[in-house]
């Protein structure tokens, strides 16, 4: 691109939210046009710099697996219309939300850019859906390899997802950038008085115990009902489990099962409600798939650590959260097999006001390593490749 031309470029994400919101923003101070596709935009407090034009494709349904494998598709087919017929002079970043972006460098000529959010077909063998053995994954994978040369920059959000990258492309084109937690964070009242979350559902005066996401089939969600049944003696510490999903119907009968009223199970919350629940939380729980754990660390993490607040990691002790947790002393990981010690941690943090002090500015100190100007980043590498 020379000076004299006008910087153009296409961003593709079909569920869009506050991480590809701060890329899309850091994008609009180098190039003067500026184009979304999305299915839908969730920006919270920050918006979408003015300059964007918002160019709709279909939703992300994940209702269940055939929803999802639809709207993948029909969000990148249109994605690759809108491409070759009316967007082909322009640069291209794209996400892995759908997952079939990964494919797209097969279908446009455009100079393209990758951030990978999950590596697929790997991630449907962590979830259960399929083999190594499986035709669909050796044809996907076969395919990662010829797309993956085609990119012209890959940005992995761990080192174990570079790693695993690499399996489809040389390690050079990959660079490795942390996720970060939402900006909107710092605009949270801390106040339990003003709390619309604890408002909302009569949660004053308890020490809060949250998840919220999806209730997947291997996330180790029973673990948190029977904590709470430990703790059923501490009438203040209250266990929150909010989401939908597989194991929904598996935690209502255990809450029942244990006559415990100090868990509930709440639906998905509005998202302006969400930074209200994040602030409520005295410690905020991250459930790990074990097969993804060493390749991913969900955004939830950024956020939790973005409010200060303590983290409770389930599912393994061996993954790149673990670790994090461990050398910065900012949460503790548990398997399903340690609900005493995960218990007494809980007590201790509950009792011990020094020890849930430190463990908060641990957590505070930490966020700051994973910072919205993140994306400065992935947009310097992004413009240094493509050239």
């Amino acid at each position: 691109m020379t000076n004299n031309k006008l910087k153009k470029v296409v961003l593709i994400n079909q569920h869009t939210t506050y991480i590809f919101i701060d890329i899309i923003n850091s994008f609009c101070k180098e190039y003067d046009e500026v184009v979304l596709f999305a299915g839908v935009v969730r920006p919270m407090a920050i918006p979408l710099d003015p300059k964007v034009k918002v160019v709709s494709i279909p939703m992300y349904n994940k209702k269940n697996i055939v929803t999802r494998i639809i709207s993948w598709f029909l969000g990148f087919i249109k994605s690759v219309f809108l491409l070759n017929f009316y967007y082909r002079k322009h640069d291209v970043f794209v996400s892995t939300n759908p997952p079939l972006n990964n494919f797209i460098t097969l279908f446009c000529k455009n100079k393209v850019s990758l951030l990978v959010y999950d590596v697929y077909p790997d991630g449907l063998i962590a979830a259960g859906f399929m083999t190594k053995n499986n035709l669909i994954y050796k044809v996907w994978a076969s395919l990662n390899r010829k797309a993956f040369k085609k990119f012209k920059s890959i940005v992995a959000i761990t080192n174990g997802m570079a790693k695993l990258l690499s399996t489809y492309v040389e390690s050079s084109k990959i660079l490795v950038v942390p996720a970060w937690a939402n900006q909107s964070l710092s605009n949270v009242n801390d106040s339990n008085e003003t709390n619309d979350f604890i408002s909302k559902f009569n949660l004053e005066d308890k020490f809060l115990i949250i998840y919220s996401g999806n209730l997947g089939i291997k996330h180790d969600l029973e673990s948190l009902v029977e904590l709470a049944k430990n703790l059923k003696e501490y009438k203040d510490i209250e266990v929150l489990i909010i989401g939908e999903g597989f194991k929904k119907s598996i935690i209502e009968d255990l809450i029942k099962n244990y006559n415990i009223t100090n868990c509930q199970l709440l639906p998905y919350l509005p998202a302006n409600m969400f930074l209200s629940m994040l602030q409520a939380m005295q410690v905020g729980v991250v459930s790990l798939e074990k097969e993804t754990s060493q390749i991913s660390i969900p955004s939830k993490t950024f956020n939790i650590l973005g409010v200060g607040k303590p983290i409770i990691c389930l599912g393994t002790e061996e993954s790149d959260l673990a670790e994090l947790l461990e050398i910065n002393q900012a949460g503790m990981s548990f398997t399903s097999d340690s609900i005493e010690t995960l218990t007494s941690f809980v007590i201790k943090l509950y009792a011990d006001k020094n020890y849930y002090g430190q463990l908060t500015e641990n957590a505070s100190k930490l966020s700051l390593k994973f910072s919205y100007k993140n994306a400065n980043l992935i947009l310097k590498d992004h413009l240094e490749k493509s050239i």
